[in-house]
């Protein structure tokens, strides 16, 4: 990921890689989740044919926490529905905050579009007055958007330069004839700098599984399992830093990056190295002396069943690179009933997004 100064259009994207909340809290304060102690229950509320309403106990447990993280808390794993019913037309979901704060961006899965209150809009936030409100933009196909991010989706929203707002407005128009015509949001971090995603720009490679390797920056749930694995019954031996699975990210041209945060890690350790070969050298063939650490993570939770389980592996300092290598040395320590036999002691690993 890259810190944006100027224009989103300038936006290069690469996909995230997400780390445990332990080792997150532990790491650059930069990549910390914003606005968990400004949350403003009241304020949080959908809408939907010409109706505000609450979100019930049931539909968002514990309020707008069910689907936003803080530094002291993680969404509930179901996600929240907004907009229910037949009723056609657009529908919205509203999160308030008690005090202003500076928003960069906001990384989400799913959530259909997304915009900020105005600074001198009234707060909460009039959801169907759009003067009010500042239409977050992000990048598809290398073209600026604000097309709506789909349910499977995962995407790294941007806001103006100097944003600073009390109200997220999250905004769903199905189309006629949908099987569901409510929108749903899987997950929520709020982050103060404004951050592009330089993943998809990338080729992405990888030893084990290179006819799946594209979904690794496709910026997809791939409907959880059907991501990237270096194999259904793993490798011969137990992964480990011996028998290590590689990844590498190439761009074709060198680019500035602050860090990675990694989605849906099937991982328990790995190592990110940066290419330091010749401009004209081949990354694919390059040996290990070409590549030089540059972060490192162990103990990583899978987050399962979390739809948006980001992990986040700052850097020291910017690092301008041609491609980064992710070397997998450990497979994750299953914590849920559903991921013992994934692992296949220890040979098996995975992971959802290099976002």
């Amino acid at each position: 990921m890259q810190q944006i100064k100027r224009s989103v259009k300038r936006i290069l994207i690469i996909a995230l890689v997400f780390a445990p909340q332990a080792i997150l809290l532990a790491a650059d304060n930069s990549f910390l989740p914003l606005g968990g102690s400004s949350l403003d229950k009241a304020a949080f509320t959908q809408w939907v044919d010409g109706k505000e309403a609450p979100f019930s106990e049931a539909e968002a447990k514990g309020g707008p926490t069910a689907i936003v993280w803080t530094e002291k808390t993680r969404p509930e794993f179901q996600g929240v529905k907004f907009g229910t019913g037949l009723a056609g037309g657009v529908r919205h979901l509203r999160i308030g905050f008690s005090d202003r704060i500076a928003i960069g961006s906001v990384l989400v899965r799913g959530g259909g579009s997304l915009s900020v209150l105005r600074p001198n809009a009234a707060y909460p936030g009039n959801v169907t007055d759009e003067s009010q409100w500042i239409g977050a933009e992000r990048l598809v196909d290398g073209k600026v958007t604000r097309h709506e991010v789909g349910n499977e989706d995962y995407a790294l929203w941007v806001l103006p330069a100097d944003t600073k707002t009390r109200a997220l407005r999250f905004s769903h128009a199905p189309n006629p004839g949908d099987a569901e015509m409510a929108g749903w949001v899987g997950g929520i971090w709020i982050l103060e700098p404004r951050l592009g995603n330089v993943a998809p720009q990338a080729l992405a490679q990888s030893v084990a599984r290179d006819d799946v390797s594209a979904k690794l920056v496709d910026e997809s749930n791939n409907r959880t399992w059907n991501t990237w694995q270096n194999s259904e019954r793993g490798a011969a031996v137990s992964i480990s830093p011996e028998h290590p699975e590689f990844i590498t990210l190439a761009w074709p041209q060198p680019v500035r990056l602050d860090g990675l945060c990694l989605l849906w890690t099937g991982i328990g350790a790995v190592e990110i190295e940066t290419f330091v070969g010749k401009e004209d050298e081949s990354v694919r063939e390059a040996g290990n002396s070409r590549w030089q650490r540059i972060a490192s993570c162990t103990g990583m939770d899978p987050l399962y069943p979390l739809p948006l389980g980001p992990q986040w592996l700052g850097f020291a300092k910017t690092t301008r690179t041609r491609a980064l290598r992710l070397r997998i040395t450990q497979a994750v320590q299953p914590n849920h009933p559903h991921l013992m036999d994934k692992v296949q002691d220890g040979r098996r690993v995975w992971l959802g997004e290099v976002l």
